[in-house]
This record gives C-alpha cells, sequence and structure tokens, in this order.
C-alpha cells in the first residue's frame, strides 16, 4: 500500500480531492507553557476505504491530545455578494470538525485525511528538541505501512514570563513584522500585526517565526 504524508501548519485547510497548497514543515518551536498545534495529511493511493490504526510517541506524550480532521458538507459557502476571501466559492465537503482520536483513523483511497496534534507544553518541560513519532498500521495485518515525525524546539522561556518582560505599551500585547527577506519595501521593525495576549500566540505555532517569516519584537 502506497501512504503519502506530509506534515503542514494547523492554519491549513486540507481539503479531501485537492492537492496540498501549503508548505510542508518538519519541525517548529513553543514556549514552555504554550499550546502548539499542527497536522498530518496523510492518502491511500489504493485500497478500499477502512481504517489505520495510528501511534504515536514522544518524551511528550502525556501532554498530547490526537484528534482526527473530520469533513463536513456545505451546501451555501457563500452569498453572491459577499467579498473574494474564500479557499473554494463551491458546496462540497470542508475540513471542520475535531474528533478525538482514540488510535484508529478512517481513511478513503485517493483522498487526503488529516490527524490534529495538540501539544500543551509543561512549564517545566526541558528546553530544546522533543520528538513526536507517528506510525500508522495496517488494521488487518498490523503491519507499518508508513512512519514519519515531527520535532518541536522548546524555548527556555514561559509564557509568565513573556507577558512580564513585554515592551509593548500593555502587558502581554506582542508585534508581528515582516524582515527584510520577505519584503525589502517594509522597513525591518515596522509593526504589521498585533496579538492581544500570548495565548492567541499559539494561532501561529511558531511557524512562521521558525521559517524566519516573522520576528518577535
Amino acid at each position: 500500500m502506497n501512504i503519502a504524508t506530509c506534515w503542514v501548519s494547523s492554519l491549513e485547510k486540507v481539503f479531501p480531492e485537492q492537492s496540498l497548497v501549503g508548505r510542508e514543515i518538519l519541525c517548529g518551536s513553543a514556549l514552555r507553557g504554550e499550546r502548539f498545534n499542527v497536522q498530518l495529511a496523510f492518502r491511500a493511493d489504493d485500497g478500499l476505504r477502512d481504517d489505520f490504526f495510528v501511534e504515536w510517541e514522544s518524551d511528550l506524550k502525556e501532554n498530547i491530545r490526537c484528534y482526527q480532521v473530520q469533513s463536513v458538507p456545505v451546501r451555501l459557502v457563500k452569498y453572491k455578494w459577499a467579498d473574494d476571501d474564500f479557499l473554494s466559492d463551491k458546496p462540497g465537503l470542508y475540513p471542520d470538525l475535531l474528533e478525538i482520536c482514540s488510535g484508529r483513523a478512517e481513511y478513503s483511497p485517493g483522498l487526503w485525511s488529516c490527524l490534529w496534534f495538540e501539544i500543551t507544553v509543561p512549564e517545566n518541560a526541558a528546553a530544546g528538541e522533543h520528538k513526536l513519532c507517528v506510525t500508522l498500521k495496517n488494521e488487518a495485518e498490523s503491519e507499518c505501512v508508513a512512519g514519519t515525525s515531527f520535532s518541536l524546539n522548546v524555548i527556555r522561556r514561559t509564557t509568565n514570563n513573556i507577558n512580564k518582560k513585554s515592551r509593548s505599551p500593555a502587558a502581554g500585547i506582542f508585534v508581528l513584522a515582516v524582515t527584510e527577506e520577505t519584503d525589502k519595501k517594509i522597513a525591518r521593525h515596522r509593526p504589521i500585526r498585533t496579538v492581544d495576549t500570548i495565548t492567541d500566540f499559539r494561532c501561529f505555532d511558531f511557524t512562521l517565526y521558525q521559517s524566519g517569516l516573522f520576528q518577535l519584537l
């Protein structure tokens, strides 16, 4: 059985029948006390509709929850007078619902499915690299059909430390800035968006920060 896997940002919407749009990410960063989310997209190119056994190992395993992203039918995507800021304007199946994964993940051949991993980093977690290793096994024969890993770099500081030492006028306010490499026309430290609290920053998963697209001021 041919299985394709790809780690993608939690901000990506992975449609079952479409090609993956976002780039693959194999690592990310998080503060102590922060919640980090990442998706593992997988697709079986042959076989019948079935389930995989899902196993994951990590030294942070007790702080990791796994979900399967379920698609829901959407009939009316937008009204005709709405703007064009939609991923799609056609009726169909849209990835939306997170269903707790109890060790089995369903798949349909030729269609993408996603596992969603939520990692709550303990405030006493060791700084440095932590691996999340995921294995998919064939339900009938219990043999490994795919295996992959994701690396999470835990930063020594905690969210409490960051809030106390915020350089913004209000405690807990962060500013994102575009680096020179992404846009020469924007000054290196020109703010383009603020995040109200450090907890809101988890939606960025530090993926953009890790890739150098954004910087913390």
